[in-house]
């Protein structure tokens, strides 16, 4: 028998769409989190060991966003 991973499954809680924060769940624990503007840059950086984070972006400035979890799931919301 062999095991393999069940492959990772992250979402963001609500919309994709916000002004104060965020919300990202994950079926396994994230230890990376980081997000990134459209010019490549990065905003935010952070180490975790949870399968929910919440990040306040309410001081970043609007525009649309990159999050990027455990270095490879991409997803992307938009700061009003």
């Amino acid at each position: 028998v062999v095991n393999l991973p069940r492959p990772e499954v992250v979402s963001l809680v609500g919309l994709s769409t916000t002004s104060t924060s965020l919300t990202i769940t994950s079926s396994k624990k994230i230890t990376s989190l980081s997000i990134t503007n459209l010019l490549g840059q990065t905003v935010y950086n952070n180490i975790y060991n949870t399968d929910k984070v919440q990040i306040d972006v309410a001081d970043l400035p609007k525009g649309l966003y990159f999050i990027k979890v455990n270095g490879s799931q991409v997803q992307k919301f938009l700061k009003e």
